[in-house]
C-alpha cells in the first residue's frame, strides 16, 4: 500500500502543471530557450558542492562555448556567453581545487581573446554598446587576478623555503600552484591589454600590482610562467607615468633583471627577456632625463638591448646596480640585435617544407579514415555475417603470405632464415602489434608551428621594442627636425644605434623578409605571420627615419635599395598580385625617408613612381606614391638631382586632375592629391599658367563640394586638409 500511494502522488505531481497552468504559461515552458536553460544549468554545476563536477563544468565550457570557433562573426547562430556564466566562472577562480581554478583562468583567457578578435573586426563598431558593457563587467576582473596571483606567490614561496630537495608531494603542489600562476597571468595580461577600465583599478593598487609580479619574476623558474607576468608588467607600463615612477623608485635596482637578461637561454625564456627589455624602453621614455635613474636605464638598455662596444664602464654600472656582485653579460651582442638576425630564406623554405609534408600526411590520413568509415558502413549496410568476414579475411591474408613469399625466395640473396623473419615479423603485424607507429599529421604540422612561432613571435616583438625606442628621439611638432628631446650628451644610445648602422640592418631585414615572403605559398600559417613582420618591420624602420637615427650617407643607400624593390615588383607582376603588406611597407617608408631627405630622389623616380600611379594598386600605396612624388616636386629646388620642366609638372598635374575627377578614385587619395597641389601651387612663382590651363582650381573645387555633401565620418587629420582646401580656394579666388 504504501508504494502505491507513494507512485499516485508521484503520478499527481508530474500531472499538476498541465492541469492547472494555463496554456501560455505551458507554450513559455515549452518554448524557453535553450540558451537560458543551459546557462542555468551551467551556472549550478559550476558551483556544484563536489570539485569533480565543478571541474567538468568548466572543461565542458572551455571546449565549447569558449572555444574561438564559437565567433558571432563567423557562426550567426551562435549566442554569446551569458553574465551569469562568466560571474560564475570568475568565481572559480578563486577555487580551492586548484585544478578548476587553472581551467577557469583558461576560460577566461579564451573569452578575453573573443573579445579582442571582436573589437579588432570591422563589425565591431556596430557592436560598441555591447563592447562596453563587457569592458564595465570584466574590469573587476583584474582584481580577482590579481589577488590570487598573490595567493599563488604566497604559496610557492612557503613550498620552496626550507627544502633544498623538495618531496614529490612538495613538486605537486608547486606544479599544481604554477599552473594557476601561468593561467591567471595569461587573463591578466589580456585583461590589461584589451580594457582600460581594469587598467585604471590596477593602478589604483599599483604598489600591490609592483610587489606580486617583481616578486613571482624572482621566485619563478618556469619560463611559461614567467613570460606572462613580464607580459603583465610591459603591457601596464606602456604610455603610463604613474606606474612607471613606482617601477623606478623601488624595484629598479631588482635582481629580477639581472637573473632574467643575463642566465637564461631557452625559447620562452627569451619571450621574458624581450618584455624585460621593452619594460626598460617605456620606463626609458617615461623617466624625466635629468634624474639619474635615466641614466642607468640607458646603460641597462646599452649592455642587454643593443650590446654597446663604446662604453667600457657600461657593464660595471649595470652590474653594480642590478646586483651587488658585479659579472660581464657573455653574450656578444644585445638581445634585440640577435634576435632581430634570428631568421632566414633558408630555414623559413625548409620549414615550410616540413610543413607541408606534415599537411600532406595529415590530408592522406584523413582520406584513408574516410575510406574506413566508408568501407565500415557498407559491411554494415550488407549485414554480412561475422564467419563470412572473417573467411574472406583470412583468405586475402593467405593470399598476401603467398606472394610475399613467392617475391622473397626468387631473390638468391637473401637466405632463407631473413625470408622466415620477415613472415613472422608480418604475421605479428597483421595480429595488430605494430613495430612501427606511422606519425600522426596533425601532431606534425602542430610541431613545425610551434617551432616557427618560437622564430617569429620573439622577432616581431623585437621590432615593436625597436620601434618604441626610436620614439624616444622622434621630434615633436613644435620642434625643429633637427632637434631632438635629449641633448647630444644624455643620447649615448641613439649615437651607438647609429654606430652600429641600425636603420641599414633594418632596411636589409625588410628585404629578406620581402623576399621570404614572394617565396612562400599564401596558403600556409606562414603567410600572415610574415605579412605582420613586414608590418612591424616596416613601422621600426619609418621610426628609424623620423628619430633622426639613420646616418647622413645611408638615407641615399636604403632609398636605391626600396626603390629597387618597389621597381622589381612592378616589372615581374602586376602589383595586384604582391602582397600588400610589401608594396605597402616599402611605399610608406619611401615616402617617410622622402620627407626627411628629398634629395635622394632622382629624375628617374620621378617617372617610375609618375607611372606606378596608372597601375592600379592599393590606396595606402596610391596615396604613399602620391607623397613621394608631392614632396619630391614641392622640395626640387633644393635637390641637385631633380629638373623640373614646365611639361614634366604639367603631365603630372594632369595625372592627378584626372584622379579627382575619377568617382572610383579612393577618398584618401583624393584628400592626398589636394595635399599635393596646395604644396605645389601655394609658391605663387610654381608654373601658374599649368595651374591655370589644366583647370586644377575648378577640380578642386569639385572634390571638396563632393566630400562637403557626402556624409562621411573624417579623421581630425581629413578635416584640416579640407579646411586648408577651402582657404587655399579662397586665396586663389582673390588673385
Amino acid at each position: 500500500m504504501g508504494k502505491q500511494g507513494r507512485r499516485k502522488q508521484r503520478q499527481r505531481r508530474k500531472q499538476q502543471p498541465l492541469a492547472t497552468g494555463d496554456a501560455a504559461n505551458h507554450n513559455s515552458i515549452n518554448n524557453s530557450t535553450s540558451s537560458g536553460s543551459s546557462s542555468s544549468s551551467a551556472v549550478h554545476k559550476l558551483r556544484h558542492a563536489d570539485p569533480k563536477i565543478r571541474h567538468a563544468a568548466l572543461i565542458a565550457l572551455q571546449a565549447t562555448a569558449f572555444q574561438p570557433s564559437s565567433k558571432p562573426h563567423s557562426n550567426p547562430h551562435h549566442q554569446r556567453v551569458a553574465l551569469p556564466v562568466l560571474q560564475a566562472v570568475r568565481e572559480q577562480v578563486l577555487d580551492n581545487d586548484l585544478e578548476c581554478s587553472a581551467v577557469a583562468a583558461e576560460c577566461l583567457v579564451l573569452y578575453l581573446q573573443q573579445q579582442q578578435q571582436e573589437q579588432n573586426s570591422e563589425e565591431s563598431k556596430s557592436h560598441s554598446k555591447h563592447t562596453q558593457q563587457r569592458e564595465e563587467a570584466t574590469a573587476c576582473w583584474s582584481t580577482v587576478l590579481l589577488g590570487r596571483l598573490d595567493q599563488c606567490y604566497n604559496q610557492i614561496k612557503e613550498a620552496q623555503q626550507g627544502t633544498t630537495e623538495p618531496s614529490n608531494s612538495v613538486k605537486k603542489r608547486i606544479k599544481a600552484w604554477l599552473a594557476v600562476t601561468t593561467s591567471c597571468a595569461h587573463a591578466l595580461c589580456l585583461l590589461i591589454e584589451t580594457n582600460g577600465s581594469a587598467l585604471e583599478q590596477i593602478l589604483l593598487q599599483r604598489q600591490k600590482f609592483c610587489q606580486i609580479l617583481f616578486g613571482l619574476l624572482e621566485l619563478l623558474d618556469d619560463a611559461t610562467a614567467a613570460l606572462y607576468v613580464a607580459r603583465c608588467m610591459h603591457s601596464a607600463l606602456d604610455e603610463n607615468r604613474e606606474l612607471a615612477d613606482t617601477v623606478v623608485l623601488a624595484y629598479l635596482n631588482s635582481n629580477v633583471w639581472k637573473r632574467w637578461l643575463e642566465n637564461s637561454t631557452s625559447d620562452k625564456a627569451i619571450m621574458v627577456q624581450l618584455h624585460l627589455v621593452g619594460c626598460i624602453v617605456n620606463l626609458y621614455q617615461l623617466v624625466e632625463h635629468g634624474r639619474s635613474e635615466h641614466q642607468l636605464l640607458e646603460d641597462i638598455l646599452l649592455t642587454y638591448g643593443i650590446a654597446s662596444t663604446t662604453s667600457p664602464n657600461t657593464a660595471a654600472i649595470v652590474s653594480v646596480a642590478v646586483s651587488p656582485t658585479p659579472s660581464i653579460p657573455s653574450a656578444p651582442e644585445g638581445l634585440l640585435t640577435r634576435t632581430m638576425k634570428s631568421i632566414d630564406l633558408e630555414y623559413v623554405t625548409s620549414l615550410e617544407a616540413e610543413f607541408r609534408s606534415a599537411r600532406e600526411l595529415y590530408e592522406l590520413q584523413q582520406h584513408d579514415a574516410q575510406l574506413e568509415e566508408e568501407i565500415i558502413q557498407k559491411v554494415n549496410d550488407r549485414k554480412e555475417p561475422a564467419r563470412e568476414i572473417a573467411r574472406r579475411q583470412k583468405k586475402l591474408h593467405d593470399e598476401e603470405e603467398q606472394a610475399k613469399r613467392k617475391r622473397l625466395e626468387e631473390q638468391a640473396d637473401i637466405d632463407m632464415e631473413d625470408v622466415e623473419e620477415e613472415i613472422m615479423e608480418s604475421q605479428t603485424t597483421s595480429r595488430g602489434k605494430f613495430t612501427k607507429h606511422e606519425k600522426d599529421g596533425e601532431q606534425a604540422m602542430d610541431e613545425v608551428l610551434s617551432v616557427w612561432n618560437d622564430r617569429i613571435q620573439p622577432l616581431q616583438l623585437s621590432l615593436e621594442i625597436m620601434a618604441n625606442l626610436f620614439t624616444c628621439w622622434i621630434p615633436r611638432d613644435d620642434e625643429m627636425v633637427d632637434e631632438s628631446p635629449m641633448t647630444k650628451s644624455q643620447n649615448r644610445l641613439q649615437q651607438e644605434l647609429q654606430r652600429q648602422q641600425k636603420g641599414l640592418e633594418l632596411a636589409r631585414l625588410v628585404q629578406q623578409l620581402i623576399q621570404i615572403n614572394e617565396r612562400i605559398n599564401n596558403d600556409t600559417p606562414m603567410t600572415p605571420d610574415i605579412d605582420e613582420t613586414i608590418t612591424k618591420a616596416c613601422a621600426c624602420m619609418t621610426n628609424c627615419v623620423l628619430s633622426n637615427s639613420l646616418g647622413g650617407s645611408d638615407y641615399a643607400s636604403v632609398w636605391v635599395q626600396f626603390s629597387d624593390m618597389v621597381r622589381r615588383f612592378c616589372s615581374t607582376s602586376s602589383v595586384n598580385n604582391v602582397q600588400g603588406a610589401s608594396i605597402e611597407g616599402l611605399l610608406g617608408n619611401m615616402a617617410v625617408l622622402v620627407q626627411r631627405q628629398p634629395q635622394v630622389v632622382r629624375n628617374e623616380d620621378l617617372e617610375f613612381f609618375h607611372s606606378f600611379l596608372s597601375v592600379g594598386c592599393g590606396p595606402e600605396s596610391m596615396k604613399s606614391a602620391i607623397s613621394v612624388l608631392s614632396v619630391a616636386i614641392a622640395q626640387a629646388t633644393s635637390s641637385t638631382m631633380i629638373s623640373l620642366t614646365e611639361a614634366a609638372v604639367g603631365k603630372l598635374t594632369q595625372t592627378f586632375v584626372e584622379l579627382l575627377s575619377n568617382i572610383q578614385t579612393h577618398p584618401s587619395t583624393v584628400l592626398e592629391v589636394l595635399n599635393a597641389f596646395m604644396d605645389w601651387y601655394g609658391q605663387d612663382d610654381f608654373f601658374p599658367q599649368t595651374f591655370d590651363n589644366l583647370k586644377v582650381l575648378e577640380a578642386m573645387e569639385r572634390s571638396l563640394n563632393k566630400f562637403q555633401s557626402t556624409a562621411t565620418t573624417l579623421t581630425p587629420e581629413e578635416e584640416e586638409i579640407l579646411y586648408n582646401t577651402e582657404q587655399f580656394l579662397e586665396y586663389k579666388r582673390t588673385q
